[in-house]
């Protein structure tokens, strides 16, 4: 099997969400065009990351057409169940149990934050190593 090597781009996805994360833990953080900005910035390093690992994935493959849609449909699959799944929470606990809008954004933030910090942290231990 073939050794996958990561680009310089997939080096900056957890820090990635790192940086976009943390200003969110912050009350008074209300620029929508930056937040999103950042958002938009970030998808595209995440994306270039994919496309990378696809591209390792496939190698010389005779079906890039229907290997290609079967990965991106898993792909997008995966991530509207990941999305459908916060959504359905965060209606329980905003809307039912009664959860201030704040405490639920800053749980999420830390939490992705708190997971792509050890995420980047281990990334560079493999790089200094």
């Amino acid at each position: 099997m073939r050794q996958l090597q990561p680009c310089r781009l997939e080096k900056g996805i957890d820090p990635g969400y790192c940086l976009y994360t943390w200003p969110q833990c912050y009350p008074g953080f209300k620029r929508v065009k930056f937040k999103y900005m950042l958002a938009l910035f970030f998808g595209l390093i995440h994306g270039m990351g994919f496309s990378n690992y696809l591209k390792g994935l496939l190698g010389n493959s005779n079906q890039i057409i229907a290997e290609l849609f079967a990965f991106n449909i898993g792909l997008e699959f995966g991530q509207l169940l990941i999305v459908a799944g916060t959504l359905a929470l965060s209606f329980l606990l905003l809307n039912l149990l009664k959860v201030k809008k704040w405490d639920w954004n800053f749980f999420l933030s830390s939490a992705i934050f708190g997971i792509s910090f050890v995420m980047a942290l281990e990334r560079l231990g493999a790089i200094l190593i």
